[in-house]
């Protein structure tokens, strides 16, 4: 069965690159669901995933216009391609990077901005983040952030050891993130 789907898969990608939309619409469809899976192995969010899918696709696509492209199984093929793609974007250190016209606008930023309503919104925001968080992580993060406490300080303060204050804080800044 295999088989034949590697050669359905084959005649689909011939005349994909004769320039048949309904071939390539029939790859993508059986196709899509398993380099997203691949690549979330590899990745660290579903947008990546579906970027670097997305991706293969169009280099196996723009490999098949110059003759080229999967010869044997298309999955595998784009499986490799996403492996690839995302092993490339980690060298260039490229995911999660914004990319901007002018990169200095954000090197030394601006205590207030421009928009006061703005300002005041963020404000709301971040404060209604905090408040969501359990007791013991706004008061790790009030005492290091604002109150500039060591976790030695923190330690006695709260019972704990200073290593166990300093997991709490991490556990707690990554929570108020998300």
């Amino acid at each position: 069965l295999e088989a034949l789907e590697a050669s359905a898969d084959l005649e689909l990608m011939t005349l994909a690159r004769e320039g048949r939309s309904d071939a390539l619409a029939e790859l993508w469809t059986r196709h899509y669901d398993g380099a997203v899976r691949a690549a979330r192995r590899w990745t660290t969010n579903a947008y990546d995933a579906e970027d670097v899918a997305s991706e293969a696709f169009s280099r196996m696509l723009a490999a098949g216009g110059e003759g080229g492209g999967p010869t044997g199984s298309v999955g595998g093929y784009l499986a490799i391609s996403v492996r690839n793609i995302v092993v490339n974007r980690a060298k260039r250190h490229e995911s999660g990077n914004v990319r901007v016209a002018d990169p200095e606008i954000y090197a030394a930023p601006q205590s207030t901005h421009a928009n006061p309503v703005a300002d005041r919104v963020e404000l709301g925001l971040v404060r209604e983040a905090f408040n969501t968080l359990p007791m013991r992580w706004r008061v790790v993060l009030w005492r290091t952030a604002v109150d500039r406490d060591s976790n030695q300080t923190l330690s006695q303060d709260m019972g704990m050891t200073a290593n166990a204050v300093a997991a709490l804080a991490v556990r707690a800044r990554a929570g108020f993130r998300a």
